[in-house]
């Protein structure tokens, strides 16, 4: 679809609009002058009448130019019944283009509410992201929570009943929407390996975050793992000082695997199954040995990074615990 020497092709529009709702830009009328938003960011005012509906999303990277906004608002409130007299304010060619845009995203529309309908229950919740966290975070872990909603399994071991209930991803959207009510961008310390951190409720993203070059299940495991850091019994589940020296099991330093940075005297492990690392370890090695609908390099992801997980764990009988529950 070509509009003012730009394009905004279907496939682009069912996606704003499925992820979004619909429609998405509508005038929100303040005194005598209606002031048109993309979420909660003014574009341009008209002395129009108001939409009856509110406007949703933050979505402006994915339009352009200011015309060709204009014609996307007045082209979403022509779904609704805008006033005919608005047809005075717009250039003939504006409205026009509207006209025959609004009949295109009627038939979006359509195809979105079919599609959201069929959804079940496991479908991703909306993410609560703050202003600041850029587009392509907001895309990526939105992608991330779309494909944990889908984890199915029959199996779960007991430290995962107990932790999570079920492998499942409704399970999983219920455990991180109970916890987390926002995720930022913000400083996590000084050290690079602070990719993520939490502040009561909030998830803070470091930038570390979004320079991570990692699986997706990877990625995954760290929000959960904050996730559990949000509890406000058993203080948050803190962790301890890893330590020092910090071996393996063939004597060589542990480091962090993001990072490559040693370990040994940092507050990175745990003495306890059921804290930020143990609780990382069951979602992953749960989905690693009894998902039924991911592949087999997912699995082996989730397998490696646990296992990982498990050398965080520093004592002897929180290990045994993990190890009897999932490794024999």
């Amino acid at each position: 679809m070509k509009l003012v020497g730009m394009i905004l092709d279907d496939s682009e529009l069912d996606r704003i609009l499925a992820h979004a709702g619909c429609p998405w830009i509508c005038p929100k009328t303040i005194g005598l002058t209606t002031h048109f938003h993309v979420g909660n960011l003014p574009l341009m005012h008209s002395p129009l009448q108001t939409c009856p509906l509110q406007p949703k999303g933050y979505i402006i990277e994915s339009i352009g130019a200011l015309m060709k906004l204009s014609i996307l608002m007045l082209a979403a409130c022509l779904i609704s019944g805008v006033p005919a007299r608005a047809q005075d304010v717009f250039d003939p060619s504006v409205w026009a283009q509207s006209e025959k845009l609004g009949k295109d995203i009627r038939a979006v529309k359509a195809r979105a509410e079919a599609d959201r309908a069929s959804l079940t229950e496991s479908a991703a919740l909306p993410l609560p992201f703050a202003p600041s966290v850029t587009f392509e975070i907001r895309a990526q872990m939105s992608d991330d929570m779309e494909f944990v909603s889908a984890i199915r399994a029959e199996e779960s071991s007991g430290l995962h009943r107990n932790i999570f209930g079920s492998v499942d991803g409704r399970d999983y959207l219920r455990f991180f929407s109970d916890r987390i009510e926002c995720i930022d961008m913000g400083r996590c310390g000084n050290s690079i390996a602070s990719v993520a951190c939490v502040r009561g409720s909030k998830m803070v993203l470091a930038k570390g975050y979004s320079l991570l070059n990692i699986p997706q299940i990877a990625r995954i495991g760290i929000v959960f793992h904050e996730a559990r850091h949000a509890e406000n019994v058993h203080d948050n589940w803190p962790h301890v000082l890893c330590p020092e020296p910090f071996k393996d099991d063939s004597g060589n330093d542990v480091r962090g695997i993001f990072s490559g940075e040693l370990m040994a005297g940092e507050y990175a492990c745990d003495t306890t199954p059921f804290g930020a690392y143990g609780t990382g370890l069951v979602m992953l090695k749960n989905i690693s040995k009894h998902c039924e609908n991911c592949t087999d390099k997912v699995k082996m992801d989730a397998g490696l990074y646990a296992d990982d997980h498990l050398r965080r764990i520093i004592d002897p009988a929180a290990v045994k615990t993990i190890q009897d529950d999932l490794y024999r």
